[in-house]
């Protein structure tokens, strides 16, 4: 089967923290990880499975990974720590070629590439439920790709870069408002500052018209400093010899 040049993922030590804490509840079931890298989720779980009473052979870990080299480390990890892993039968692109295109896992998680441009998009491919991600961000068409993979009772658990909570641009608020719907009518809830490093900020109680309105004139005044200092230096150069 045909593959890409992909960006390999490795997890991170901050992110690790909150997806191991799905593992609170992952005492049994397919858990899933379609970007797993060296298998570090994986792995720092461990500990949780089995503080809470859990065995590792009552959980099923499924993944995939686009490098080689990577990926026979995270099987190394994986049967260190005995864990029963399928990470396919060979290193793959999970948008060019999906392992595991059956699989409805319990529990999906993950930390993909941030804003990935350097993706394969197929437009009419079955994941793309909620509307064709952007070919130069691949943020949302994971996000899809998770949802696909969940069982009808399924949780996910994931990481994505700050932007994906605001960004509009090609299709992409439109497809996070329809998952953000389909997420309520199931009756969860999304709370992306504990997940995402996205700060907290506190309601200072401002109508959002006279907010905005403030902020409009304070950018323009912002523009006319912009503009009368661009006119100063323009002078100071002249005054040198030499024209901008």
């Amino acid at each position: 089967m045909p593959r890409t040049k992909t960006k390999s993922t490795e997890t991170s030590a901050a992110s690790l923290g909150f997806e191991a804490k799905l593992w609170l509840a992952a005492d049994k079931g397919r858990v899933y990880d379609p970007c797993c890298g060296s298998g570090g989720m994986f792995v720092q779980s461990e500990k949780f499975v089995v503080a809470h009473g859990g065995r590792i052979g009552d959980i099923s870990v499924y993944g995939q990974e686009s490098n080689a080299t990577t990926r026979r480390l995270a099987l190394k990890n994986l049967a260190i720590r005995g864990f029963e892993a399928d990470l396919g039968r060979e290193h793959a692109d999970t948008f060019r070629w999906n392992l595991h295109p059956d699989l409805r896992a319990d529990y999906v998680l993950a930390n993909p590439p941030f804003n990935d441009s350097d993706w394969f998009r197929k437009d009419d491919d079955l994941r793309w439920r909620y509307g064709v991600p952007p070919k130069g961000n691949a943020n949302f068409a994971w996000v899809q790709h998770f949802i696909h993979h969940l069982a009808p009772d399924g949780k996910a658990v994931f990481v994505l870069a700050n932007g994906s909570m605001s960004s509009n641009q090609s299709g992409e608020g439109e497809i996070r408002k329809a998952t953000t719907k389909e997420i309520a009518g199931h009756g969860y809830v999304l709370t992306p500052g504990c997940y995402v490093g996205a700060e907290e900020v506190e309601d200072d109680g401002e109508p959002f018209a006279e907010k905005m309105t403030r902020l409009v004139a304070e950018l323009n005044l912002q523009f006319a400093e912009s503009a009368k200092l661009e006119k100063a230096i323009k002078a100071n150069l002249k005054g040198l010899g030499y024209d901008a």
